[in-house]
């Protein structure tokens, strides 16, 4: 078994080495009385006039991310105008990260010694959350996958999975 780490992948110590393996630590110390799934609030918005089985990086099209950022943006607005603590699972976008980058930057939640965020996850106004499938895959992966990533919200450009594998790293 290996566990993975922000920097590195190390084994455990005891463990067969080839196994398949990984230990992820996992903040447990989130909670909030309001969570929001971007994938349910998506659902309305879905394009039906995109033929994706013809190509299938249409599939990006029927859940737009312009649609996705649209209403992260008035979900982010609506808690913090109210003092309402949310968690937002299901993000995608770089742009969603950036917004709460710049929330977190505001609320001094940047260590600058240490050159990453410090969030205290208990009283952070936003916290947000992704599906490691937005992780695996992304656009690119239409042409080998089709139907097998033809979920919601869908896999986005290369660009946006970078962001979302920074974010968890800073």
């Amino acid at each position: 078994m290996k566990q993975v780490l922000s920097h590195s992948i190390t084994l455990i110590p005891s463990t067969e080495p080839l196994d398949n393996r990984y230990l992820f630590q996992i903040a447990t110390d989130i909670s909030s009385p309001m969570i929001i799934d971007l994938a349910e609030l998506l659902k309305e918005f879905r394009n039906d006039r995109v033929e994706y089985r013809k190509d299938y990086k249409l599939w990006n099209d029927i859940y737009p991310g312009e649609k996705e950022l649209e209403l992260f943006q008035e979900i982010v607005e609506k808690a913090l105008a109210e003092r309402r603590k949310i968690h937002i699972v299901n993000c995608t976008l770089r742009e969603e990260i950036q917004l709460v980058r710049e929330l977190y930057e505001k609320l001094g939640y940047f260590d600058i010694k240490e050159n990453r965020f410090v969030v205290p996850f208990a009283v952070a106004p936003v916290t947000i959350g992704t599906n490691i499938r937005n992780l695996v895959y992304s656009t690119k992966d239409y042409k080998s996958k089709r139907e097998q990533i033809c979920f919601i919200p869908p896999p986005r450009e290369p660009g946006h999975v970078k962001t979302l594998f920074a974010a968890i790293n800073s």
